[in-house]
C-alpha cells in the first residue's frame, strides 16, 4: 500500500487560514482469502478472487475564520473532492473465463460549521452539509488465454446518483455548575437515481428514484456530582435512509446465494438511550460504566426473496438463492461496556475494557454486526526513557446459535462445533510491546503480537489472524 499526504496552509490574517489537503492511497491486488479457500466436488473452487488495486484520492480546501460576529465566535468551510475506484477480478478453477468488475465513485461536498458563546452559559453550534456522489460501474470477462473481452454484468447500475443534504442545530447549556445539558436537532434529506441494465437481468423495474427527509431530536445530561463522580444520560433519534449498495446492488453474498434489487427499500429509523457514569474513588482510580438500549423501525436485512416468482436464479454459473435487502419490522440492539485504571505506584498503571452486546431483527434472529465479547487488558511501565505494555485482547463465543441466519450459511468463514454448525470460537492473545525514548527526536518502537501463536479468527472475517508477529519501527520528531 502506498500513501501520499500533503497540506499546506496560508494565514490570511491573524485569525483567518486557509488550507489545502492532498491525501492519496493506492493499493496491489489483495487477495481475497475465504473465497481462495472454497473447496467443490473437485478441489478449490477458484483460482482467482482479488480485489484489484484500490485507490483513494482526497483533495480538500478549508477556510477557518475565529472573528467573532453576531452570527459566530468561529467558524469553518471545507470544500471537498474525492474519488474512489476499486476492483473484483474472480475466475474459477479450470475456467478460462476471469469475471472483472470496476467501481469508481466521484464525490464532491461541502461543510459549514459555526458555534457561537453568549454571555449567559449558553453556546450554539450549527451548520450544513451537501454531498453528492457519481457512481460508475463496469463489467467485463477477460479470456486468460487470447486476452479476448466480453461484456459481463456490473455491480451497481452505472451512471447511478446518490445525494445528501443536512441542517443541524445544538445548543449546549450550563444552568449551574455542576449541570450540562444538550439539545439538538437535524434536518436531512437523501436522494438517489439510476437506471438498471436489462442485458444480463430481466429486471421488472427499469429504473429506480427514492428520497427521503427526516427531522431527529436529540438530547443529553450530565451531572458532575463533586471531583469523582459525573453522571450521563443521553436520549436521540436517528435515521438511515437506504443507498445505492442496499437498493440495487447485484453480488453474491456468500456460495450459493445471489442478492438482487429491492427498489421498495425504506428508511430504518431507531430510538437510542445510554446512561453512564465515572467515578474515581481513590487517586490514581478511575471506573466507568455504561449501558445502552436502541429501539429500530424498519430494520434492514438481508433476507431470501423472490425474483420474477423464482427463488433461485443461475449467477456466475452457479444456481443461486435469491435474497435481498429487506425491512423486517422492529429491532433492538443493547450492550454494556466497562472500564477500569489503576495507577500502581507511580509508574505502573493496570488498566482493562469490557464489552457485551446483543441484538435482534424483527423475526428474533439475532442481527448480522453484532459482535460477541470482546475486551483487553494492560499492565504498563512508564518512565522518562521507557514504557513497556503487557497485554491481553480476547474475544468470546458465538454459538450457532447467536449467529444472525446470513451468517450460519457461511460455513467456510466459521469453525464446526459439535454438531457440525459453524460457531465462532472464543480466543486470546497475550501481546507486548514496548518503546524506547532515545532523545527528544527519536523513538524506537518494538512489539511481540499472539506470543503463544494462538489460531484464531476475527467474527464474521473468514481470515486467520496472524501467528507470531514480531515488528519495530524507528521514529523521527522535528
Amino acid at each position: 500500500q502506498f500513501n501520499m499526504v500533503q497540506k499546506f496552509a496560508y494565514r490570511i490574517s491573524g485569525n483567518a487560514m486557509l488550507s489545502l489537503g492532498i491525501h492519496y492511497v493506492q493499493t496491489t491486488d489483495v487477495p481475497r482469502y475465504d473465497r481462495l479457500t472454497l473447496r467443490s466436488d473437485t478441489g478449490l473452487k477458484y483460482a482467482e478472487w482479488n480485489y484489484g488495486p484500490q485507490s483513494w484520492l482526497n483533495i480538500n480546501l478549508g477556510f477557518e475564520n475565529t472573528d467573532k460576529t453576531r452570527f459566530s465566535d468561529e467558524y469553518k468551510i471545507i470544500i471537498a473532492y474525492q474519488q474512489m475506484k476499486e476492483s473484483r477480478k474472480s475466475r474459477k478453477f479450470g475456467n478460462p473465463v476471469r469475471k472483472e468488475q470496476f467501481e469508481t465513485v466521484d464525490m464532491l461536498s461541502v461543510n459549514a460549521d459555526f458555534n457561537k458563546s453568549f454571555d449567559r452559559p449558553f453556546q450554539l453550534f450549527y451548520g450544513a452539509e451537501l454531498f453528492g456522489n457519481l457512481v460508475k460501474s463496469k463489467g467485463q470477462n477477460v479470456s486468460i488465454t487470447d486476452g479476448s473481452k466480453q461484456p459481463e454484468a456490473t455491480r451497481y447500475p452505472d451512471g447511478s446518483l446518490y445525494g445528501t443534504a443536512g441542517l443541524y442545530g445544538l445548543i449546549k447549556w450550563k444552568p449551574r455548575h455542576k449541570w450540562i445539558l444538550d439539545l439538538g436537532l437535524r434536518l436531512s434529506a437523501v436522494g438517489m437515481s439510476g437506471k438498471f441494465d436489462t442485458t444480463f437481468f430481466d429486471f421488472p423495474e427499469t429504473a429506480f428514484s427514492q428520497s427521503a427527509i427526516a427531522l431527529t431530536p436529540s438530547a443529553g445530561v450530565v451531572f458532575i456530582a463533586g471531583s469523582r463522580i459525573r453522571l450521563t444520560a443521553n436520549i436521540g433519534n436517528g435515521f438511515r435512509a437506504p443507498n445505492i449498495d442496499d437498493v440495487a446492488k447485484v453480488f453474491d453474498s456468500q456460495p450459493g446465494s445471489v442478492v438482487l434489487p429491492n427498489t421498495s427499500l425504506k428508511p430504518e429509523k431507531v430510538w437510542s438511550f445510554d446512561m453512564g457514569f465515572t467515578w474515581a474513588p481513590l487517586h490514581r482510580i478511575q471506573l466507568e460504566a455504561s449501558a445502552f438500549y436502541s429501539i429500530l423501525r424498519d430494520v434492514m436485512v438481508v433476507a431470501p426473496s423472490l425474483f420474477n416468482g423464482k427463488d433461485s436464479i443461475y449467477y456466475d454459473g452457479e444456481l443461486s438463492q435469491v435474497q435481498s435487502v429487506q425491512n423486517l419490522g422492529s429491532g433492538k440492539i443493547f450492550g454494556i461496556q466497562g472500564s477500569l485504571t489503576a495507577g500502581i505506584g507511580e509508574r505502573f498503571t493496570l488498566n482493562g475494557t469490557l464489552t457485551y452486546n446483543r441484538g435482534e431483527d424483527g423475526n428474533g434472529d439475532p442481527l448480522r454486526h453484532v459482535t460477541p465479547l470482546f475486551g483487553e487488558t494492560h499492565f504498563e511501565y512508564l518512565d522518562r526513557h521507557f514504557r513497556i505494555d503487557i497485554n491481553v485482547k480476547a474475544s468470546g463465543i458465538f454459538n450457532y446459535s447467536d449467529l444472525a441466519p446470513s451468517e450460519r450459511n457461511k460455513p467456510h468463514l466459521y469453525a464446526k462445533d459439535e454438531n457440525g454448525n459453524p460457531y465462532a470460537p472464543q480466543w486470546y492473545t497475550l501481546n507486548l510491546e514496548a518503546a524506547w525514548f532515545i532523545n527528544d527526536v527519536l523513538r524506537l518502537v518494538a512489539g511481540v503480537e499472539n506470543i503463544l501463536a494462538k489460531r484464531y479468527r476475527p467474527y464474521s472475517s473468514g481470515i486467520s489472524a496472524p501467528g507470531r508477529n514480531y515488528r519495530a519501527s524507528l521514529v523521527m520528531h522535528f
